[in-house]
């Protein structure tokens, strides 16, 4: 009998952390910024405002993602800041203004502000 009860109790557990971790993912939004085409079509650069609540800043994102490819609820794949608390001015979606663009088919050059920049290389 106890060891029934034990087994539900873990199995309720379990459910209870995976709904809640499902219902944070889901209080976060993505909204798309702009979106730039590599040099041979099959990838896009895309750039995002990630939104997750009263509790967080407004983030600015970058994902790299199949040229079809739709951009889901998730965080960026290759790039994440924030203003840190006004440091770095903000953009247009409320994190920083990050601008970036394909260099080549496969690296991508971006910059924070006015002067920040950074590359990131397959």
């Amino acid at each position: 009998m106890l060891l029934g009860i034990c087994a539900a109790f873990i199995v309720l557990l379990a459910f209870a952390i995976y709904g809640l971790s499902e219902l944070g993912e889901n209080l976060c939004g993505n909204e798309i910024i702009e979106e730039i085409k590599s040099p041979d079509n099959k990838y896009k650069l895309v750039i995002f405002q990630r939104d997750c609540g009263a509790t967080t800043g407004f983030s600015t994102q970058i994902s790299i993602l199949k040229s079809d490819a739709i951009l889901k609820k998730e965080g960026g794949n290759i790039f994440i800041a924030d203003t840190n608390h006004g440091a770095i001015p903000s953009g247009p979606g409320g994190g920083p203004k990050v601008d970036a663009f394909w260099n080549s088919i496969n690296q991508v050059r971006y910059r924070i502000g006015d002067d920040r920049i950074g590359d990131v290389i397959d």
